[in-house]
């Protein structure tokens, strides 16, 4: 059966609508489109990309194989700008290690949720001998760049098919670190805030919070775990936690900048960090250092994860074709390391 078709009958609707999600999302009820892009993800369909009506080069520009391309996936145009810096900090790594090579960064961005109608210029021109798809995003949009250019490295991600590099932190790892710290402190009720993504990154810190808790005898308590949708959400749902009976003694926050709502959540409920509740998080962006009490968290060598990326996608780019073909494709981790700051301490004695 056609994958347009299944969908079609998955979801309840025709083709055309089907067909006009992938084209244009916004001409359509929000739930329509989500439950069409679900299905999508689940069938691990990708629509085509249509190229760019520019007349078809089959040849990379003569200035291809110094540039790159990275490519930031992004729900607002100045998120790479926001106030937690994190993607900042990878495109100036990046930037700093091309440099270092002889190269020229070309950056873009992308709709983290949509696939674009055309190919972006950089790739549409061939002006890139290779790209950096950065940040998380949807199959469906992940699967319209998989052949955007001869060599690609995915960065803060993984490609859903293996069959790309990725560079990113090690947030097994790290998580576990974190919660290592806080159980080193004597906290065994600990609380893991995290924003509903897809992103692997958060993922992962789940999964290595879940880990620590399994292998230290801990209860795995559904009301100590909250994936929240923002941060109206995040809040609420956090005021409520440290307020309820079983409160936690301690939270561990997937990212710096969700431990900065746990922190505004306490302020609002008078309760003292880190006196009656410790808070984690993870990343050491500067807001970390100037938020108050200053954070405890993993330091990532942010910069890092971009300059490894580029090295990598170098090291493609620079073999022969069918050397470069053959590689195996790669997961490189960026460790961490905790940096202990005012925000945690050993939890309150039991009055």
């Amino acid at each position: 059966m056609n994958p347009i078709d299944e969908i079609a009958i998955r979801a309840g609707v025709s083709t055309a609508t089907v067909s006009r999600t992938f084209r244009a999302p916004e001409k359509l009820r929000k739930e329509t489109a989500t439950r069409i892009l679900q299905i999508a993800d689940q069938l691990n369909y990708s629509p085509t990309p249509r190229r760019s009506r520019r007349k078809s080069n089959n040849h990379a520009g003569p200035t291809a194989a110094g540039n790159i391309g990275f490519l930031f996936f992004c729900e607002h145009p100045r998120e790479i700008y926001s106030r937690d810096a994190f993607y900042g900090l990878i495109l100036h790594g990046a930037q700093t290690q091309a440099k270092a090579l002889g190269l020229t960064v070309e950056a873009d961005i992308a709709e983290r949720y949509t696939a674009p109608r055309v190919l972006p210029a950089m790739v549409a021109k061939r002006s890139v001998g290779g790209l950096l798809l950065v940040g998380a995003a949807p199959t469906h949009v992940l699967g319209f760049f998989s052949s955007a250019a001869p060599h690609i490295v995915y960065v803060d991600h993984l490609d859903p098919s293996g069959e790309r590099d990725g560079v990113l932190s090690d947030g097994i790892g790290g998580a576990m670190a974190i919660m290592s710290y806080l159980g080193s402190l004597g906290h065994r009720r600990i609380a893991f805030v995290c924003p509903v993504s897809e992103a692997v990154t958060f993922r992962e810190r789940y999964q290595g919070y879940q880990l620590y808790c399994i292998e230290n005898d801990i209860p795995l308590d559904p009301h100590q775990i909250v994936m929240a949708i923002g941060y109206d959400d995040a809040r609420a749902r956090v005021e409520e936690l440290i307020t309820s009976k079983n409160a936690p003694t301690a939270i561990f926050a997937a990212n710096d900048l969700t431990a900065s709502w746990v922190l505004h959540a306490c302020h609002a409920r008078s309760i003292n960090v880190p006196t009656q509740l410790s808070v984690a998080g993870f990343d050491d962006v500067d807001l970390a250092r100037h938020i108050w009490p200053p954070l405890t968290t993993l330091h990532v060598d942010i910069e890092g994860i971009g300059q490894q990326a580029v090295l990598r996608l170098y090291e493609k780019m620079t073999l022969p074709s069918s050397n470069s073909a053959g590689l195996t494709p790669v997961e490189i981790r960026v460790q961490g390391s905790v940096v202990i700051r005012q925000s945690t301490c050993p939890p309150p004695k039991p009055s």
